[in-house]
């Protein structure tokens, strides 16, 4: 192989010298300062103490130059540390004020229960309130009558009656008020929807399983109006309870009765027997009501359809007054 110089002998590299390079310029430009420090105390007639004062003016800068450095990591050690102090304090914070109003809500969600203190029938009831015991009228909802000692007890409220009290006696419910139904009835009694302990919406189950009629109170919808109508149908339809052709067929009112006027869902009738024994005849107004005599509005009808008795007045697809 050939030589790539041709007199066979290497190049000649000319090595420059370190204090003509750049590390000889930053050498000399750091030990300059220490060359006149040297000159100072060799060269130079200045006093003693003139040559101590400089250098300890030297030695404090250098001291000063070479700890700022470190002063400052310090510093910006201790500003970041706490920055991320206060970050942590923030954040716990702010996991404190959720936490807590995650109580508050869960408070506020659950609902305040009282004790039933007796049932009365199947759609009143008796509850205790902090030592107030305050009687309670179901909203939107009728129960055959049990308790009034001027009527006979009416088809399936027994039945109504008992299974109240199997479900509400001694226990805990909370209650639901209704702006649109007002606070109380004529007769002081608060109106309210009632829930078990469990969730179960008590005024709706009655008339799901066929223990109540849905009541409207003087035509003025209620909250759950369309849910309880709803609920009656289709126990209509599945013949539950009180719409079944072995117990009432849906006429409850089937006995002799005189409803008090109230905001329950109150009938005044009179049986046919009454009916034949006055010669009166059962009026069925334009508006479908069956007024018999000694009712409320009997004398007051002047435009209707007579029967004989109110359950023909009824099985013509009239009904009964509601007060």
């Amino acid at each position: 192989m050939e030589s790539q110089h041709p007199t066979g002998e290497a190049p000649n590299i000319k090595k420059k010298a370190w204090y003509k390079s750049g590390w000889g310029l930053v050498i000399a430009i750091l030990f300059f300062p220490y060359f006149l420090l040297w000159y100072m105390w060799k060269k130079t007639n200045w006093t003693k103490e003139v040559k101590i004062a400089i250098t300890a003016g030297f030695i404090l800068i250098n001291i000063v130059a070479f700890s700022g450095d470190g002063t400052d990591k310090n510093i910006s050690q201790q500003t970041e540390q706490k920055s991320a102090i206060a970050e942590t304090k923030t954040d716990t914070a702010v996991v404190d004020t959720q936490e807590v109003k995650s109580v508050e809500a869960s408070k506020e969600d659950a609902p305040i229960l009282f004790k039933v203190s007796r049932v009365v029938d199947g759609d009143t009831l008796d509850i205790d309130m902090d030592g107030t015991i305050e009687r309670i009228r179901l909203i939107g909802i009728d129960t055959p009558e049990t308790v009034d000692p001027r009527k006979a007890v009416q088809c399936f409220g027994k039945e109504a009656s008992d299974k109240a009290k199997e479900m509400l006696s001694g226990k805990m419910v909370s209650i639901e008020a209704d702006t649109s139904q007002g606070e109380r009835d004529v007769y002081k009694r608060l109106l309210r929807y009632v829930y078990l302990e469990d969730g179960t919406f008590f005024n709706k189950y009655m008339i799901a399983e066929g223990y109540a009629h849905e009541y409207t109170y003087q035509s003025n919808p209620y909250k759950y109006q369309v849910e309880f109508k709803e609920a009656e149908k289709q126990a209509r339809e599945t013949e539950k309870g009180l719409w079944s052709p072995d117990s009432c067929n849906g006429n409850t009112t089937q006995a002799v009765t005189v409803k008090s006027e109230d905001t329950s869902n109150s009938s005044e009738a009179v049986s046919s027997t009454t009916n034949s024994s006055t010669g009166s005849v059962v009026k069925k107004s334009k508006t479908g009501i069956c007024h018999a005599p000694g009712t409320t509005y009997y004398n007051q009808t002047k435009s209707f359809t007579p029967y004989n008795s109110t359950e023909e007045c009824l099985k013509s697809g009239g009904r009964l007054p509601k007060r």
